[in-house]
């Protein structure tokens, strides 16, 4: 059996701390605490082959190179492109204006 403090075992396992501390007081883990050095540690029992460190690179390698999706704007048809632009271009306008407007006002006070 070996024996992790409880942060330890819930970083391996991928499950937050309070899951893994609901899994001890439900008894699904055994645990103990310890006093070292003033503080309360408490560890986990498990066995040697049920905790493997996630860390290790599990991935599948891929035989076919990864294509790139098409972009969504290739797909939009070129009069709705230049109406967005259109938008786009009065929308800029109307901002400078306001911004004008927003310096002149504080420039009085």
């Amino acid at each position: 059996m070996e024996r992790l403090p409880l942060k330890e075992y819930a970083r391996r396992e991928g499950i937050s701390l309070y899951q893994a501390l609901k899994m001890v007081n439900q008894g699904v883990l055994k645990a103990e605490t310890i006093e070292e050095n003033g503080t309360k540690i408490r560890y986990v029992f498990v066995e040697a082959g049920d905790v493997e460190d996630r860390e290790t690179d599990d991935s599948i390698p891929c035989e076919e190179p990864i294509q790139k999706a098409p972009s969504p704007i290739a797909s939009f048809d070129s009069s709705i492109l230049e109406k967005i632009a259109s938008e786009v271009a009065a929308l800029r306008q109307e901002v400078a204006r306001l911004q004008d407007l927003v310096s002149k006002c504080c420039a009085k006070t």
